[in-house]
């Protein structure tokens, strides 16, 4: 089989893989039926053999789904590993590296801001190798250096700046994936150092130093959003780039959190990814893109959870739902 041959097996067998997708039009009846009904409509999808595997009896018991959700995600990425190429397979283990990273600084963020760590992970984790979950019990920042000394070592768990200084430098070196994705991927990555760098004070050049190249992004525009004043400041400069739509929603949504705006950053990257697949649906940006589908199916479905138990508004969560 050729590279080119391989190369368009792989991303065939994506393609199909994404057709069977919750789409819209599901999540709409989703957000009217009740946890039991829910379960049921998952035993009729591709979550079946989850059900199946973890022997779920009980409908009424309400972190089955959850449970569903988390051994779906992991059995999707395990195929989608076991399927990639030598092309796509360094695409999908950047991928699940960084996500491990971001999901560590997630929980690191709740610990330091007095909020619930699994309640933060369920809302903001993205699919890694290590499930998000192995982290939830985490109370203070030794506690998630020694949960995550697995995957990273020598965090240092004094303060939060210290923490997430060795948590980037465990990452850093992670290649990112090539071409026009690759540029994408980078403006994150850079966006995120910047915006941590402008919290904590760290001196604008030391920030730029530390960014990664080939991005879209100018220099000259990531310095001015490192040395803003505070993240309003930031997202305002951050209007002014393909990013506006992000930095739009999170001055909406509230700049109490770093990582809400980075996560509405990440789905800005997922959104213009998918703009690329439609383009190049042979490229490696059709693995990325599934990659990140994985993880915002699960998180839509999570959402649906909650919502449902707090009465939200369904304009409210229809608004929030990542469909791709």
């Amino acid at each position: 089989m050729t590279h080119e041959t391989d190369d368009a097996y792989c991303a065939a067998r994506i393609h199909a893989a994404r057709s069977r997708l919750i789409g819209r039009a599901e999540y709409d009846r989703l957000m009217r039926m009740s946890d039991v009904e829910t379960l049921g409509y998952l035993q009729s999808t591709t979550y079946r053999p989850d059900i199946d595997a973890l022997g779920i009896k009980d409908l009424d018991d309400l972190e089955a789904i959850d449970r569903v959700i988390a051994h779906h995600e992991d059995r999707a990425l395990l195929a989608l590993e076991r399927l990639a190429n030598a092309s796509y397979a360094p695409i999908v283990r950047a991928l699940l590296d960084a996500n491990d990273a971001w999901n560590v600084r997630v929980a690191a963020e709740a610990i330091v801001g007095g909020e619930d760590v699994a309640s933060a992970l369920a809302r903001f984790a993205r699919p890694g190798r290590v499930p998000f979950a192995a982290y939830a019990t985490a109370r203070t920042l030794a506690d998630l250096a020694r949960l995550a000394s697995g995957r990273f070592r020598r965090l240092l768990p004094a303060d939060l700046p210290g923490f997430l200084d060795t948590l980037e430098s465990a990452h850093a070196r992670d290649p990112l994936p090539a071409g026009p994705a690759g540029r994408l991927f980078a403006d994150e990555r850079n966006l995120s150092r910047a915006l941590r760098c402008m919290r904590e004070g760290v001196p604008v050049e030391s920030a730029v130093a530390g960014m990664a190249r080939g991005g879209m992004l100018s220099r000259s525009t990531l310095r001015r959003i490192a040395a803003a004043k505070d993240l309003t400041e930031a997202l305002r400069i951050m209007r002014e780039t393909p990013y506006r739509e992000a930095a739009e929603r999170t001055l909406v949504d509230g700049t109490d959190m770093a990582v809400r705006a980075e996560n509405d950053i990440h789905r800005a990257v997922l959104r213009a990814l998918a703009k690329m697949t439609r383009a190049d649906p042979l490229g490696p940006g059709v693995l990325a893109r599934h990659v990140a589908e994985i993880g915002m199916e699960s998180a839509n479905l999570r959402l649906l959870m909650k919502a449902r138990r707090l009465g939200l508004d369904e304009a409210f969560v229809r608004d929030r739902l990542a469909v791709p």
